[in-house]
């Protein structure tokens, strides 16, 4: 939810649906994830950034990185219990 209000980012956080959702597709990737080093976005972000002053570098970095999002989608029970939210803000 990128254009989200700051609190309905926070309510869904907190949501228990969708860290149960979250914890289901991490545990799928589990066996993937071995020995790796996990990021969280704004640092992979402000290291890519950092690394375009130095082009031979990021070239040599981003031929052993391998990036992964990973998505939690809500179930279509909860979508439609924020939907009204949805439309309120739609952009």
């Amino acid at each position: 939810l990128p254009a989200a209000a700051h609190n309905m980012r926070l309510r869904l956080r907190k949501d228990p649906q969708v860290c149960e959702r979250l914890r289901e597709v991490t545990a799928a990737l589990q066996d993937d994830m071995t020995d790796a080093v996990v990021l969280p976005r704004q640092v992979y972000q402000q290291l890519r950034h950092q690394l375009r002053d130095s082009p031979q570098i990021e070239v040599l970095f981003l031929d052993k990185v391998q990036t992964r999002q990973v998505p939690a989608h809500l179930s279509p029970d909860r979508c439609s219990k924020v939907s009204w939210w949805m439309k309120t803000h739609e952009a």
